[in-house]
C-alpha cells in the first residue's frame, strides 16, 4: 500500500482508539475530517448536491478523465469528485502508480 502526499501542508490525521466492532470512537461515518476553509466547505457541500443527480457511470467517467480511482459506491464517488473540484487532482504515486 502506498501513501500519497498532497501538495499542501495538511497535518496527518490523529489516530483514535477503536471501540467494539472496529469503528472509531467519535468519528462520523458520513463526513470525513477535512481541512477545508469555511468557504471551501460551503462549495464542497454545493458540489455534493450537484453531483448526486449524476448516475454512477457518469461519475466514473469524470474520474477516469482525471486519472482518479474509480472504485467505490456512489457516495464515495461523489465525495471524491467534490474533493477534487475543491483541492485539485491528486497525483498518482510515482512508485506504484496508485495501483495501476
Amino acid at each position: 500500500m502506498c501513501i500519497r502526499d498532497r501538495d499542501d501542508d495538511e497535518p496527518a490525521p490523529k489516530e483514535t482508539k477503536k471501540g467494539k466492532g472496529g469503528a472509531k470512537k467519535g468519528a462520523k461515518k458520513t463526513e470525513k475530517n477535512m481541512a477545508y476553509t469555511p468557504e471551501q466547505y460551503l462549495k464542497y457541500q454545493e458540489y455534493l448536491e450537484e453531483l448526486k443527480s449524476h448516475n454512477v457511470d457518469q461519475l466514473k467517467a469524470m474520474l477516469r478523465k482525471n486519472d482518479q480511482k474509480i472504485g467505490g459506491n456512489k457516495p464515495e464517488l461523489v465525495a471524491r469528485i467534490a474533493d477534487c473540484k475543491i483541492l485539485g487532482k491528486i497525483p498518482r504515486c510515482p512508485h506504484c502508480a496508485g495501483g495501476k
